[in-house]
């Protein structure tokens, strides 16, 4: 006897395994409900149903399967004909009120005869108190209440599958939407920054083709040269938000690799900053030139970035300075970028997760920011095969140092 019970134990055990197995197949919703109805076939039950509540508390019947193929399609539609309503007193909906599993007869469902069993298991879908729906289980041999501890086992499992997969395809429409938003985004930024563009050159055209006082011309073309700026600027960003995009997928990052003077984008970047920060004094130090193969666009933001990081968490003015320097070690030749202020710098605590996504220092107050810049030239400088680190003093200011290698391959 006792032997008897230690095989049947292991037979369940066996059979739970490879439900498992099963439902570990696949995250889409659909495919998983389809699993969670087949799941239990033939061992344990000759059909089963399985009714969700939706997120508007909407009760429906999302899958039946039957042992037997030939009777699927038969059964389905017979499971259809008798889904119960949401408010009936009895059966499914009974099961996921009160979250016990239940054993009934034919004589308290008369609908168990239609479909040719004597008794079915109704076991609620429960996933930290939650209702997910229920799983009806029935079998020409019967059930009984020793039948009961395996079925609720069996529905812990597939409740815990069809949550991960709402979860994933809840996920999975978030992302859809934020690329919508994204690339909508994108188009409707990017139109207007090129009519911008070709106003600037044709107001410089014009400026240089009439006639007009020396003082007159000059702030026309510092205007002009603000919008160019300005628009420049915007591409980045836009650009940016479609790295990011890129990366939250697990996309890789391709570069677009070329001849490109450092030092000459550092001094580009410090023109454009300076014009808006008058109170900031931002100086280039070190090399005359720095070539190297780079990729133009993403170095640039990458500088954009941290000397707009400096200026930001500068509130009260000072020095920005960036510096330019080359190296010759074993490895080569590389380009060592920093970028030093004066500001609030990085308390201790946060040093260690600066460059993390959506993470800010604990001293930066009211100053806006939304952790993502860090954490995007960290992933544009290591696909460049660099490193980024800081050294930083809280209240003193911070030093933000990149190692590139000349050229990327």
């Amino acid at each position: 006897m006792k032997d008897m019970l230690i095989d049947l134990e292991a037979q369940r055990a066996l059979f739970l395994s490879q439900v498992s197995k099963q439902l570990a197949g696949s995250l889409d919703y659909a495919t998983t409900l389809e699993t969670v109805a087949h799941a239990p076939l033939p061992d344990f039950a000759d059909w089963c149903i399985v009714d969700v509540v939706d997120d508007e508390a909407v009760f429906r019947r999302a899958a039946a399967a039957h042992a037997d193929l030939e009777q699927e399609a038969s059964f389905a539609e017979l499971a259809r004909r008798h889904t119960p309503d949401a408010g009936a007193l009895e059966g499914v909906p009974k099961a996921m009120r009160s979250g016990n599993v239940q054993l009934i007869s034919t004589l308290d469902d008369v609908v168990l005869d239609d479909l040719g069993t004597p008794s079915e298991i109704i076991a609620p879908l429960l996933v930290d108190g939650r209702v997910l729906g229920a799983m009806s289980l029935g079998s020409v041999r019967g059930y009984s209440e020793s039948d009961l501890p395996l079925a609720k086992e069996l529905a812990c499992r597939c409740a815990q599958a069809v949550d991960h997969a709402w979860r994933y395809r809840l996920a999975t429409q978030a992302i859809e939407v934020r690329d919508t938003f994204v690339a909508t985004i994108s188009h409707d930024l990017k139109n207007p920054l090129a009519t911008i563009s070709g106003q600037a050159q044709l107001l410089n055209r014009m400026a240089s083709a009439e006639r007009q006082t020396a003082d007159t011309s000059e702030k026309l073309r510092k205007g002009i040269r603000r919008i160019e700026s300005n628009v420049e600027r915007m591409s980045r960003m836009v650009d940016g938000l479609l790295d990011l995009t890129r990366l939250e997928l697990g996309e890789r990052l391709e570069l677009r690799t070329g001849p490109m003077d450092l030092v000459a984008v550092a001094s580009r970047i410090a023109t454009e900053h300076q014009e808006r920060s008058p109170r900031h004094r931002i100086q280039v130090a070190g090399e005359t030139a720095l070539t190297g193969e780079w990729d133009l666009a993403r170095i640039e933001r990458v500088l954009d970035n941290l000397v707009g990081n400096a200026v930001k968490y500068s509130p009260d003015g000072g020095l920005v300075t960036i510096a330019c320097v080359r190296e010759v070690d074993e490895a080569g030749e590389c380009a060592i970028l920093s970028v030093r202020d004066h500001g609030v710098g990085i308390p201790p605590a946060d040093i260690g997760r600066i460059f993390e996504r959506f993470h800010r220092a604990g001293n930066v107050g009211a100053i806006s920011g939304t952790g993502i810049g860090l954490a995007m030239i960290r992933d544009v400088v290591s696909r460049h095969g660099g490193t980024i680190s800081v050294e930083s003093v809280e209240g003193e200011g911070s030093t933000f140092t990149i190692r590139l290698p000349a050229l990327v391959r």
